[in-house]
């Protein structure tokens, strides 16, 4: 009473505590609905409590109601002066689910302003490691090699850690790094899905696979025998690895093996996780033409895209153009993807690396931008993503 605290109030604090609890203890099970069922009831709107509803809503693809409660638990620690890493990590994790690469990295930016005001070099470590990822997926591959090599890799080396989920995140980073240098190098056979060996490509690849074989075993000795979604991320992307490689069936068992661990983790197909894994084995069953196997998959995560955030999302479209591809070997037409017809074969070739990776822009477009790049694929991209 002295500190102007009611009994009434003490209540209300202790059953807030109660509920929270019980519902991330629901999370950690995997039962992200009642999670949210749980928090729905919470009327305090603390940063931690809006996270964690936004985080369950993400995990239950409700996505746009995710959006607006993890905006509201980064903005609860911008007001405070003090922001959760975490909160931004799961606004990032949202924002990519939308492909919104741009917003991605401007929250990886203010994730390594407040790593660094922390001041713990781990903390840094992590957040220039996310930062890395995003410059990966804009294809500004020099730049993510740089980053994870000199800020991330160099960390841990200093410090001599060679275990624990970071690390082997890192390492998973570092793997990434390498198959994306290789790609820059020498794209792949659009048809074959195999990398082309131009200069060390093929070596960059393999340092690529060297990396995320060392990152799956750092991981598993944490997990043992009861794997996570954590090592299904970083198989997922050996299994990249191994399919430029031309190991395709091996990357086809390790997407079945990461289906059946998020399925059972988030109780339901209704996840970005899934419907990638889902794109992932479709790409690899047209290269093997499989072509019953690829429209099956492919429907699964197109459907997904399309419910979840609508027809043009950038992933929708480039499962589309691969279920038109399915449809024209069935048919005996012409393939409908950009190979033929009085352009350029090294044009042609850039065309088609740059609308697999979802660039949202009509054909002449494109050529323009990868002719005034005179064919250079990462500067054609730069050019389009600045004119978006």
């Amino acid at each position: 009473k002295k500190m102007g605290f009611s009994l009434e109030d003490h209540l209300s604090h202790f059953n807030v505590s109660l509920m929270h609890r019980l519902a991330n203890l629901h999370g950690m099970k995997g039962d992200w609905k009642e999670k949210v069922r749980i928090l729905r009831f919470v009327k305090e709107e603390t940063g931690s409590l809006l996270n964690d509803l936004g985080e369950a809503l993400l995990a239950s693809g409700i996505y746009n109601e995710a959006k607006r409660y993890l905006e509201a638990s980064v903005d609860v620690g911008r007001k405070n002066g003090q922001v959760n890493l975490d909160h931004l990590q799961n606004l990032s994790k949202y924002y990519r689910s939308s492909g919104n690469w741009a917003k991605v990295l401007s929250l990886g930016d203010e994730y390594v302003k407040w790593a660094k005001i922390r001041g713990d070099p781990l903390t840094v470590a992590e957040a220039l490691r996310e930062k890395a990822r995003t410059l990966g997926q804009l294809n500004r591959f020099e730049e993510e090699f740089k980053i994870i090599k000199e800020a991330v890799i160099g960390i841990y080396k200093k410090f001599g850690i060679k275990q624990g989920h970071s690390y082997a995140s890192s390492l998973e980073a570092f793997g990434v790094a390498w198959m994306n240098r290789g790609l820059a190098q020498g794209g792949y056979n659009y048809e074959t899905g195999k990398a082309n060996n131009v200069g060390d490509s093929i070596e960059c690849l393999q340092k690529g696979r060297k990396y995320l074989e060392e990152a799956v075993a750092v991981q598993m000795n944490i997990e043992g025998a009861r794997p996570t979604d954590v090592i299904v991320f970083i198989k997922q992307n050996l299994g990249i690895v191994l399919g430029y490689l031309g190991h395709n069936e091996e990357k086809i068992g390790l997407c079945k093996e990461g289906l059946k661990v998020y399925i059972a983790t988030l109780g339901t197909e209704e996840s970005t996780h899934i419907a990638d894994l889902y794109a992932n084995m479709g790409q690899t069953y047209i290269t093997m033409k499989k072509y019953k196997e690829a429209e099956e998959v492919l429907q699964k995560a197109y459907n997904f895209y399309c419910k979840a955030f609508g027809p043009y999302h950038q992933s929708a479209k480039w499962i589309k153009r691969r279920l038109e591809r399915i449809v024209a070997f069935k048919t005996g037409q012409e393939d409908p993807t950009p190979t033929s017809g009085g352009i350029p074969p090294q044009i042609r070739v850039a065309l088609a690396q740059i609308k697999e990776m979802g660039i949202q822009a009509d054909d002449e477009t494109i050529i323009q931008a990868i002719v005034a790049a005179q064919g250079d694929v990462n500067t054609a991209v730069a050019m389009l993503f600045s004119m978006q």
